[in-house]
């Protein structure tokens, strides 16, 4: 059955659009002003200062709920994607589904183009902003850089919080209000309340500054806008077709559904968390000095103090990756006849990790403190 199709008047795309170009410039606005307050109260260090103890350790790294929303925060928003999707095929066969077809897409593209490509794809590899663990003010060793300045490519890799935009990603369902009041009231809240509290969580842990939750709210915002008003334009299509496709269309719609349900799933597993706890003791009685060869950045290592003659070293590793990704540890200690202990400890990776961090607390006698020398790698296998 197909019903008949009516278009739309000039004057009907014309204050449709200018809906559309009002509220994008209402969201930039906002974010740009925000941020400019923000910059001007050097509010990120600030507020993200409050979350970092006397100890050198953040204070939501550990404590429930918030260790949840690292390790498994993003799930919910995958789920719904991969539902968004199913719905959307559904709508081609089932008559009563086809008026949502346009509202369901405006979602999981928001998901797909948004949280996918232009954060976890574009802005968090090149945009080059270090997180706040790893800069001086918290005893890391890199320069903080505001949100508005890029830094190197691959340097860090805070801005945008891909975790909160995942969270955020329900707000989108505010387009759903012509649909469904209901589901567009709640669903905007909820990504309000949950996106606040993976914001809370991430800053908590050293992992964002408060700027990068921000924009990652705004990210969705601009995105499921975009799509809205000048890409899907659902409210704009006034009837739709319900006709059976035909044996090739049917084909080509259900081959290229499981091929996007699968890179769904395959998302999905590559965000099983990881944690590795890896230690080893050092026996350094009579050393008088340590040179350490490590693979990866000097910066993750934090030098402790300790009253005993004898050390260790420990690495913790979280992340995200495969079933199968894991992480060893090769390491070689020598004590040479001058009293200096050699330390060679290499971090190696096996698998596919989407994300991994790593810190390594090397646990040194007191008096050797000022005595631990790094001796560059040739090679890095990270």
């Amino acid at each position: 059955m197909k019903q008949s199709a009516s278009l739309f008047t000039k004057d009907e795309l014309r204050l449709f659009y200018q809906q559309g170009l009002i509220i994008l410039f209402l969201i930039a606005a906002g974010l740009i002003a925000t941020t400019a307050i923000f910059d001007l109260s050097d509010g990120d260090r600030r507020l993200t200062a409050l979350f970092y103890s006397s100890s050198k350790t953040w204070l939501l790294t550990d404590s429930q709920p918030w260790k949840w929303f690292y390790e498994f925060g993003t799930i919910p928003g995958l789920l719904l994607t991969i539902f968004g999707v199913i719905v959307w095929f559904l709508s081609w066969f089932k008559p009563q589904l086809a008026s949502w077809r346009r509202y369901i897409l405006v979602f999981v593209l928001t998901s797909v183009l948004g949280g996918g490509i232009l954060v976890n794809g574009i802005l968090k590899d090149y945009w080059g902003r270090t997180r706040p663990r790893q800069i001086q003010e918290f005893d890391g060793r890199w320069e903080y850089l505001p949100v508005y300045k890029p830094g190197i490519p691959g340097k860090g890799k805070s801005f945008p919080c891909g975790h909160c935009t995942m969270a955020f990603l329900t707000v989108s369902s505010v387009f759903l209000f012509r649909k469904s009041k209901a589901l567009a009231v709640s669903g905007t809240i909820f990504g309000l309340v949950y996106g606040t509290m993976m914001s809370v969580a991430r800053v908590g842990q050293g992992g964002h500054f408060p700027t990068d939750t921000l924009w990652a709210l705004g990210i969705v915002l601009l995105a499921s806008t975009t799509l809205y008003f000048f890409v899907l334009k659902p409210p704009l299509e006034r009837s739709v077709s319900s006709k059976n496709l035909t044996r090739t269309q049917t084909i080509g719609m259900s081959f290229g559904f499981l091929v996007v349900i699968a890179l769904m799933l395959l998302l999905f597993l590559t965000r099983r968390p990881v944690f590795e706890d890896h230690k080893h003791g050092l026996s350094l009685e009579g050393i008088k000095q340590i040179e350490v060869r490590v693979n990866f950045d000097w910066q993750n290592i934090t030098l402790v103090p300790t009253q005993r003659e004898s050390g260790s070293i420990q690495t913790i590793v979280r992340g995200f990756g495969l079933p199968d990704a894991r992480n060893r540890i090769k390491i070689e200690r020598t004590k040479g006849n001058n009293g200096v202990f050699y330390l060679n400890y290499q971090l190696i990776s096996e698998g596919y990790f989407s994300e991994l961090n790593y810190d390594v607390f090397l646990v040194v006698p007191s008096h050797l403190m000022d005595r631990v020398i790094q001796i560059p790698n040739a090679k890095s296998d990270l």
